[in-house]
């Protein structure tokens, strides 16, 4: 199978150590931390950590670029220029249509910039190129990651203040106002939707590579659930299930799988249930209260308004700001249009929508071409996450440090995609003697 991207044409050769250089190490090393980044950077000097990595992301992509013209390679697939299209489309009619550059100050307005931070970070993850034993490193920490979070999200149902973000109470109740008193692990010292889209991007490569290498670790999976359960948000839960299907979905044999997989799901959700019934959580009111809660008919609103409203800025959007009159339409029955696409095309119009869906294609395209030569979903499973949140959820960034990890392995997998493709199907894989020590 050939894949039409920036893949090398010189055959099944692999990275070794001597060619991983100090500045992915360092980069590579700041993303996968991030959340100790977070929780320093706050604590000590009250600081986002999305201004650290503005920072980081925008000295790094000069770097890249610099290196690039001595090499003369830089990478920037066809996802990262929609989204640098989008990008730049949203700075434009919010220069054009609102009042955020005057009131922040061109400076402030675009180092705060989530669509820059994301734009940066997918270039600089595009150019970091790690070897075998590097990963090995980036997987070891993430495992460490995903336990951390894990145990916190259970010791937060006993006290649900431990490690949880507390020096901007504004923000802890907008939370709470917004997602209700939800469990939201060590992410409240980054971004809170980072356990949806970080702790389980780094759950689904850490999964993927296990099961390309005969090391099926199926206690991720159990975690997982685990973990969005006790946050109760339905996009985190639906993110989690997503991810749980890799080892169904990547088979060609898909009755055994059926059987196999319905199996341990079995098993993962009877451990996962006797586990909070351990610990004190009351599954019905969960169910009942969190998954089939009256908030999912902010939904309902989200269509009523976006009918009402989108006619009246159909090519443009608003400018990527709520209008007075949307405002009084939703005051009393939502925050704001409770379902991405809708707000995508009401706030960015049909331009702007268009350039984010091309991203979204782009990139799933992307990823699953990779997958289906390789084996390697877990990068794909990642950004169709992101995808799906947007059902419910609204966000356009990508500056999720799960994705970008996503991005630094997809790149080793696409590098070195010929000889993974010289292997058996994966259940009878006899891993290619190059890369053997990888699993």
């Amino acid at each position: 199978m050939n894949i039409p991207y920036n893949v090398s044409t010189q055959g099944p050769r692999l990275q070794n150590r001597e060619k991983t250089d100090l500045f992915d190490i360092v980069i590579a090393y700041c993303i996968v931390l991030t959340p100790i980044f977070g929780f320093i950077l706050r604590k000590g000097a009250g600081m986002n950590v999305q201004f650290f990595f503005n920072f980081v992301f925008f000295v790094g992509s000069v770097f890249i670029l610099i290196r690039g013209y001595q090499k003369q390679r830089v990478y920037f697939p066809v996802y990262l220029l929609f989204y640098l299209f989008f990008t730049l489309y949203t700075i434009l009619v919010n220069l054009l249509y609102t009042d955020l550059v005057v009131e922040q100050g061109l400076l402030k307005y675009l180092y705060s910039n989530q669509f820059i931070t994301s734009f940066l970070g997918l270039f600089v993850a595009e150019n970091i190129r790690l070897s075998i034993p590097w990963l090995k490193r980036m997987i070891k920490i993430m495992i460490g990651v995903v336990l951390i979070a894990g145990l916190t999200s259970v010791i937060q149902f006993f006290e649900p203040t431990f490690l949880v973000n507390m020096t901007n109470m504004e923000a802890v109740e907008a939370s709470i106002a917004q997602y209700g008193d939800r469990k939201w692990s060590i992410y409240t010292w980054t971004k809170y939707v980072d356990i949806g889209f970080s702790f389980l991007s780094y759950v689904s490569i850490i999964f993927s590579v296990g099961m390309l290498f005969g090391k099926r670790q199926y206690w991720l999976v159990f975690l997982g659930f685990l973990v969005s359960l006790l946050n109760g948000s339905r996009w985190v839960m639906v993110n989690a299930i997503i991810i749980s299907l890799q080892d169904f979905l990547a088979t060609k044999n898909r009755f055994s799988q059926f059987l196999k997989y319905s199996a341990y799901l079995v098993v993962a959700l009877v451990l996962v249930y006797f586990s909070l019934m351990g610990i004190g959580v009351n599954l019905n009111q969960l169910i009942f209260d969190r998954i089939f809660e009256e908030s999912a008919g902010t939904r309902l609103v989200a269509l009523e308004v976006f009918q009402d409203q989108f006619p009246k800025n159909p090519i443009l959007g608003t400018g990527g700001v709520y209008t007075q009159e949307t405002i009084n339409l939703i005051a009393g029955r939502s925050s704001q249009i409770h379902v991405g696409y809708l707000a995508l095309f009401y706030l960015y119009g049909i331009v702007g929508g268009i350039f984010y869906l091309a991203f979204i294609f782009s990139i799933l395209r992307k990823t699953f071409s990779v997958g289906k030569a390789t084996g390697y979903w877990g990068t794909y499973y990642s950004f169709l996450g992101l995808a799906l949140a947007n059902v419910t959820l609204v966000t356009f960034a990508a500056f999720y440090h799960g994705l970008l990890m996503a991005i630094i392995f997809h790149k080793f997998f696409e590098k070195n995609y010929r000889t993974f493709q010289q292997a058996p199907a994966p259940k009878a894989r006899k891993v290619p003697e190059k890369i053997k020590n990888f699993g």
